[in-house]
């Protein structure tokens, strides 16, 4: 069931978290789903198999593995059992990649310039990460585009960098708290609520209230 980000960080006692690719939103819909997996199961195998640059999210996939690296796939490279075999156990469906092998996308270019709220994640090495969460749709800051986003992961020295679902969905949590502003959208000025994080680090310090 879905609910508060802040309460699934808080339920586990999770130090830091971000949103991640709100797959549930995408279940039964008449596009692809892509391809989600979680902790060793496959719970979509819906990989979407055009080219358009247009498509967004393009359903792009990250892969998570036991040793702390990861991994991004166009979304009909691998099938799910295929990121099974190749030991990920977790995989997220949305997209663009920003950065991998060190090189930035060769079709950032061409990406929307539409300026939203935008979340990204990227790995230095294995258990040295980046987040970039920008807020949008506030007094403040408008977001920024895709293209900023993976200059911005570039620039952090991130060898590889993904795309999450931004937008209302996007939030980033230190000890149990939300730390961006959420603009309007909609007429709603909340984060949506969703079913889980993506977390890194437990702490008993975190209030449970």
């Amino acid at each position: 069931y879905e609910v508060e980000t802040a309460l699934i960080a808080r339920k586990h006692s999770t130090v830091f978290g971000i949103s991640t690719d709100y797959y549930t939103n995408r279940i039964g819909s008449l596009r692809a789903d892509g391809i989600t997996i979680r902790d060793g199961e496959i719970i979509i195998d819906d990989p979407y198999s055009g080219e358009s640059n247009s498509y967004f999210p393009n359903l792009d996939t990250l892969a998570l593995f036991p040793d702390g690296s990861m991994q991004v796939h166009a979304s009909c490279e691998l099938s799910a059992q295929d990121y099974l075999d190749m030991g990920a156990t977790d995989v997220y469906s949305f997209g663009p990649w920003l950065i991998n092998d060190g090189v930035m996308n060769s079709l950032s270019e061409s990406w929307n310039d539409a300026q939203n709220p935008r979340l990204a994640i990227g790995i230095i090495e294995p258990g040295h990460y980046v987040a970039i969460m920008a807020e949008g749709r506030i007094t403040e800051s408008d977001g920024i585009t895709m293209y900023h986003l993976a200059m911005l992961m570039e620039q952090k020295g991130c060898q590889l960098a993904f795309n999450m679902d931004g937008g209302q969905t996007a939030v980033i949590l230190f000890m149990g708290k939300q730390l961006n502003e959420i603009g309007v959208y909609d007429g709603k000025t909340n984060s949506r609520y969703l079913t889980e994080i993506l977390g890194i680090g437990t702490s008993d310090a975190v209030p449970e209230e």
